[in-house]
């Protein structure tokens, strides 16, 4: 059963409406709302709360037609059942008490193994607390529980691993790797269900999977209106006569961005834009009218050539992380933009937005998620965006890249970066919506690309990837194992898709089909190709959830997204949270073979 924050903003998505929208319906104020949205608090379920939303849910269910939410009684008693669904942190909280009491383990003596306090262990243990890093904790844990496991216990153990899955078969107690690995699993699994982080996550990657930015950019161009007549006129102001304006009102603040963006776009100086936010994106973004203004102001700003250095506030709730990639994923897909993160703790009570190109600086900020009291200062004066530029570059020299993007225009850096990950160590699990290209025969793939009838030069990029590819799979294993989930192909059950060659890391957007003959033959020579190289296995699944990419995860180091169409793009996440999230969605494969 979801958790009450993915149960609540599940009917906030149904419903389309915006934060201040539902919260004037609840009679809540917008910022109690944020923080139910994001996890950061829960109503009580005897509380008058739960019944407010369920009424103002089931008011603009009624009013926009979505039969589902629109009666109150039921409304109330699904956000109920939410509210009584057990947190992942008590349900951890189980698994290890569990686990230390049937190998007899210690609090302090596991503390002192893990590097924690036993108080903030007892924490943990008594659900008040969730590991920071729940894998490499849970891994630790396991060492140590192998450790003291012995003949007496193993049979406990076996049991209390095989109560969540009955059908699971636990390798021998000799292979100390493997029990570490089911115990691990045991532990940062929920009863075989996506944790509410890993939903997030495969939500991120359904949005780069289904993306077209083709149909987003003529939809946003289609309904803007951000470049009137009138936002013209007052950036032109800013730019002729340099002056500073202030902003309070939520609605003014979010003209200031719209306004900013403009003046970015008009000014021949302006080949920069800084970005770094630790404001409330929900209230700011506001509506889906806005959203579409707010976007095709940054997309005039960067068809204009500015690039944008972007620093993402990563110290907030995983949701909140996951909505700004989305809300970011189709200006990642223009190649101008470069994101960054900054390690540490933030100020969550004083809040800020730091902004500032070569021409306007804004400055924003309020106190927690209150934005409506909140203050944005917008301003052209040549002392001040000096001010904010020096501010700018030393952010940037502390911040570390959040991802690397690239589009067809960064072939060259993106083989480059893909050689150098070859020879880093790590294991690389892969999810293959098609067979690899590594280990297609050079002559099959000569005869597939002449009948596919493509130009020269499309077939000379597919072949000089197709050889990179193997070059660097093959420095790959010489060192490290790597496991490749590809969905497979027959006639009775498996998905078609499988016929497509994979073209994504060769940044072709032209769809290349496999005939079933020739997809048999690429099966048999991935086969030897994994008989000839001890360090590569593969499985035959039958459908992943992303069937328009290629997810490629290096440990909890990196996680390589490639898309093939709406543009060809590869994403090499490198922030370690979001990594590992990704790295653990088992879950990207269903129906396994």
């Amino acid at each position: 059963m979801a958790q009450f924050d993915q149960t609540l903003n599940s009917m906030i998505d149904a419903l389309g409406c915006s934060n201040k929208e539902l919260a004037a319906a609840c009679e809540l104020s917008a910022s109690a709302l944020s923080r139910y949205r994001n996890g950061n608090r829960k109503p009580t379920s005897t509380g008058k709360t739960v019944a407010r939303l369920a009424e103002g849910i089931a008011s603009i269910a009624q009013r926009v037609g979505v039969t589902e939410y629109s009666d109150a009684a039921t409304v109330q008693q699904r956000l109920l059942d939410s509210l009584s669904n057990k947190s992942r942190s008590l349900a951890f909280a189980d698994k290890l008490n569990s686990l230390m009491n049937t190998l007899g383990l210690y609090n302090t003596k596991l503390a002192e193994y893990i590097g924690i306090d036993a108080s903030y262990l007892s924490r943990i243990r008594a659900g008040y607390r969730y590991p920071a890093h729940v894998r490499e904790f849970a891994m630790r844990c396991a060492r140590y529980a192998t450790l003291h496991a012995d003949h007496s216990t193993q049979a406990p153990l076996a049991a209390l691993l095989k109560a969540q899955n009955p059908a699971l078969s636990l390798p021998s107690f000799n292979d100390t790797d493997a029990i570490e690995a089911a115990i691990v699993s045991w532990l940062t699994t929920d009863d075989n269900s996506r944790t509410a982080e890993q939903e997030d996550a495969l939500g991120f990657l359904k949005s780069i999977n289904d993306f077209d930015f083709g149909a987003f950019y003529e939809n946003v161009h289609r309904e803007s209106t951000s470049c009137s007549n009138l936002t013209d006129t007052h950036a032109r102001d800013f730019l002729q006569h340099p002056h500073a304006e202030l902003a309070y009102a939520v609605e003014d603040m979010r003209e200031t961005y719209l306004q900013l963006y403009r003046i970015a776009s008009l000014s021949p100086k302006s080949r920069e834009l800084f970005i770094c936010s630790g404001l409330p994106m929900d209230e700011l973004l506001g509506d889906g009218a806005y959203y579409t203004r707010w976007t095709a102001a940054l997309l005039d700003v960067l068809s204009s050539g500015v690039h944008v250095s972007l620093i993402h506030n990563l110290d907030r709730s995983y949701r909140e992380i996951i909505r700004s990639l989305i809300v970011w994923l189709p200006l990642y897909a223009t190649g101008m933009v470069t994101p960054y993160y900054l390690e540490g703790v933030h100020d969550r009570i004083f809040r800020r937005a730091h902004f500032v190109s070569n021409a306007a600086a804004l400055y924003g900020e309020c106190i927690g998620d209150d934005v409506s009291n909140g203050m944005h200062r917008l301003t052209t004066e040549p002392q001040s965006v000096r001010y904010y530029q020096r501010k700018a570059e030393i952010i940037l020299d502390h911040a570390k890249p959040l991802m690397d993007v690239y589009t067809i225009k960064d072939v060259g850096c993106f083989e480059k970066k893909m050689a150098e990950l070859s020879s880093t160590r790590g294991d690389d699990t892969s999810y293959l919506s098609s067979l690899p290209l590594f280990t297609m025969p050079p002559e099959l793939l000569q005869r597939i690309l002449e009948r596919a009838g493509l130009d020269n030069s499309a077939r000379a990029r597919l072949r000089i990837s197709a050889a990179a590819q193997r070059a660097n799979v093959e420095t790959f294993l010489s060192h490290s194992k790597k496991h490749d989930y590809i969905v497979g192909f027959d006639e009775a059950s498996f998905a078609p898709d499988a016929l497509r060659l994979q073209t994504e890391r060769a940044f072709m957007e032209e769809t290349v089909l496999c005939e079933p003959s020739e997809y048999a033959e690429h099966l048999e020579a991935t086969r030897a190709f994994a008989h000839a190289h001890p360090n590569y296995s593969f499985s035959l699944i039958k459908r992943t959830s992303l069937n328009a990419l290629q997810v490629s995860l290096r440990g909890s180091s990196c996680a390589i997204v490639a898309k093939a169409k709406g543009p060809a793009l590869v994403l090499a996440i490198y922030h370690p949270r979001i990594a590992e999230i990704i790295g653990n969605l088992g879950t990207l494969v269903e129906d396994a073979g």
